[in-house]
């Protein structure tokens, strides 16, 4: 995040607030109060085992050690419910926290929403329109290699709205902080001076789901040349039985590594040319997910790789280093003992393909997490 731009931001957003919130309050003919807040949280410790072959790398999985260790960085808890309405207008919130930050304490969302109608207006830091759903042991959203999350947890700062089309589509479109997590070629850094844009269309059918989104944004090499990270992707959950579904996504990216999981795919490089090259990326994931009553579990295939031009473009470059394929299958379960009390195992196998300078090499890396989990 930029904070630089935090004035600015602030006053866009009181801004666009205001304008909806003032022809309202200025009436007074409501009674402003809170009604239905709900309080919840889980204390959750993480075993992690993971090996690999590769031992200059260790992002791939949820922990970069090598031995089974325990945390609680996960453990979150969060506080929602509503406002009551203003002219017809329902308000309702929701904040929550967890604790990976890096300060071992992090907020993962806070927004407010408005809803009249067929509208709604949200605003704060909430989850992306360009995120997948994909089941993990891990907290939701914080890590899907091989899928299409945005930044860490696939939340950020953002002016969202949207209108429902029809009973079963959804239109939405937002403005959000690009995120600028991860470095380029030639010790370049890069910024965010202007915030990306999202669009989504989401639609659900009969014991299924599904949407089309985009992201399409701006950054800045410290040298000044500029790039446009960008991503379309589709997801479809579709029935197969009333315990089991299938769920796939797929995407192509351009100039936008902060879509994946892992901190060594490179965005763009300066070309002698004194413009920029920017690298593209296609990938996905397949998973199946069974659920019947206290037991559920899944398995699953994901993938992302550089297009061919892509990495022929690195190879003339001769990086250091730079990831250029990423497979893996991952296999879990996770089950109930009771209201408050859950456990869950997952296997994940990976394959990587790096390129250094102008060789080649495939690595390989498993990861075992064993998870506890008490809730309230």
């Amino acid at each position: 995040m930029n904070w630089k731009n935090i004035p600015y931001r602030v006053i866009s957003f009181l801004s666009l607030l205001s304008m909806g919130l003032f022809p309202a309050l200025s009436q007074a003919q409501f009674i402003f109060s809170l009604k239905g807040i709900a309080i919840h949280g889980a204390i959750i410790t993480d075993f992690l085992q993971n090996h690999n072959t590769d031992d200059n790398f260790g992002h791939y999985a949820t922990d970069s050690g090598s031995n089974f260790a325990s945390t609680v960085n996960e453990s979150w808890f969060s506080v929602s419910g509503g406002l009551g309405e203003i002219n017809g207008i329902d308000t309702s919130f929701e904040a929550s926290f967890d604790f990976m930050g890096d300060n071992d304490f992090e907020i993962v969302s806070a927004w407010i929403r408005l809803e009249k109608g067929e509208w709604y207006f949200l605003a704060g830091k909430a989850e992306n329109l360009v995120a997948t759903g994909e089941t993990t042991l891990n907290y939701d959203g914080f890590y899907s290699a091989g899928g299409i999350q945005t930044g860490a947890h696939a939340n950020q700062n953002q002016l969202q709205l949207g209108i429902r089309l029809t009973e079963h589509v959804t239109l939405a479109a937002s403005l959000t902080d690009e995120p600028a997590q991860n470095g380029s070629l030639d010790d370049q850094t890069f910024s965010s001076t202007d915030p990306a844009m999202e669009g989504a269309l989401f639609f659900e059918f009969p014991g299924g789901s599904g949407k089309i989104a985009g992201h399409r944004g701006f950054m800045r090499l410290s040298s000044g040349e500029a790039f446009h990270p960008s991503v379309i992707m589709a997801e479809v959950t579709l029935p197969v039985t009333e315990s089991l579904s299938l769920v796939t996504s797929a995407f192509r990216s351009t100039a936008g590594s902060q879509f994946f999981t892992t901190d060594i795919l490179f965005d763009c490089a300066p070309l002698p040319t004194g413009h920029v090259g920017e690298f593209s990326a296609v990938g996905g994931f397949v998973e199946m997910l069974f659920k019947a009553g206290n037991f559920e579990s899944w398995a699953g295939i994901g993938t992302f790789s550089l297009t061919k031009h892509s990495k022929t473009h690195l190879l003339n470059h001769q990086p250091e280093d730079a990831l250029t394929d990423n497979h893996r299958f991952s296999a879990g379960t996770r089950y109930s003992f009771s209201s408050h009390l859950n456990g869950g195992v997952e296997f994940t196998h990976y394959r990587t393909t790096h390129l250094r300078g102008t060789e080649t090499r495939a690595f390989t890396a498993t990861s075992v997490q064993l998870q506890l989990s008490l809730t309230f």
